[in-house]
């Protein structure tokens, strides 16, 4: 389930861009903002002296001994509370759990006023950045490669269509030109543009152009006429296999009950690494990934019975 991870990797960033530029401003211009694979944080963070907000589907516990903070987010409130416990428990040093239940219920400006009172920062930070937030999540929902897939299902051409999803509550409302020039009017945006190494986040996603003030309404276009689809292909969504849904399955469900020797199929490689292979070696990766875990489960059933038995 999507749990509004951007958004929570989006909202880190700017607040600790703030108050760096507030309160320790020679580091301010040192802040870079990365999206890591799976395998690459901790061993990155390990090898850099800079200041980074990093955002990776990986295990947190790449992140153990890295001097990392941890964000991330959860369903619901139980659910925040229990993996919050889970990690600082583990050793991780756990600052926020979003959860969709919570974030439901207060929205943007409550979310922000949260990280507001997290980082020390001031009822004019707050205003700027409900204003910022506010329209970079319209333009999250309704433009560029990461959008709604709801509303890039309305926008394609009608023989590519998907009859069963729903449409999107209020895309189709905005001028989305509109929304990107008030973006690109507010103040924060405006200092964000000035330090480099921050300015990726001025963007609906880490994978978009920059913003001109049609951006928007330029890349919906080919949506609406090519059917262009989140890599960039056109012609809408493929259609998954039942190998290559096999194969995302692996990779959702990660290391877990796998053993160290053989963690490195995950955590060497990413789902379009192994979508790239031919469809033997994508038979030969699931064979191996599949019998790991297998095995790795029998023997940890053989332990315990052992276990059990001596008791």
């Amino acid at each position: 389930p999507r749990t509004a991870t951007t958004l929570l990797f989006n909202m880190v960033a700017v607040t600790y861009f703030l108050y760096l530029q507030q309160n320790e401003p020679d580091l301010a211009p040192a802040l870079n903002v990365k999206f890591r694979r799976r395998g690459e944080g901790g061993k990155f963070l390990r090898h850099v002296n800079s200041l980074h907000v990093v955002k990776t589907h990986s295990s947190v516990d790449e992140f153990l001994n890295c001097n990392a903070t941890i964000f991330t987010t959860a369903m619901d409130r139980k659910e925040a509370a229990k993996i919050s416990e889970r990690l600082s428990q583990e050793g991780h040093a756990v600052a926020f759990v979003q959860d969709m239940e919570s974030l439901k219920e207060i929205g943007i400006p409550g979310l922000v006023r949260t990280y507001i009172k997290g980082f020390g920062l001031s009822k004019s930070n707050e205003e700027e950045m409900i204003k910022y937030f506010s329209n970079w999540e319209l333009l999250r929902q309704c433009c560029g490669k990461q959008m709604s897939s709801r509303w890039r299902n309305d926008l394609f051409p009608e023989h590519l269509k998907n009859k069963q999803i729903e449409p999107h509550p209020t895309c189709k409302s905005y001028n989305i030109d509109n929304v990107e020039k008030e973006f690109m009017g507010s103040k924060l945006f405006q200092v964000i543009e000035e330090y480099p190494n921050v300015r990726p986040l001025n963007k609906p996603s880490l994978l978009d152009g920059a913003l001109n003030g049609t951006y928007c309404s330029s890349y919906n276009n080919l949506v609406q006429t090519k059917g262009v689809y989140f890599w960039g292909t056109e012609g809408g969504r493929n259609i998954r296999s039942k190998l290559e849904l096999s194969i995302k399955n692996e990779f959702n469900i990660g290391i877990e009950n796998l053993p160290p020797q053989s963690q490195y199929l995950l955590l060497n490689s990413t789902y379009r690494d192994v979508w790239k292979l031919s469809k033997e070696d994508q038979e030969a990766w699931i064979e191996k990934v599949q019998s790991a875990r297998e095995q790795f489960v029998s023997m940890e059933k053989r332990k315990r019975r052992r276990h059990n038995k001596n008791d």
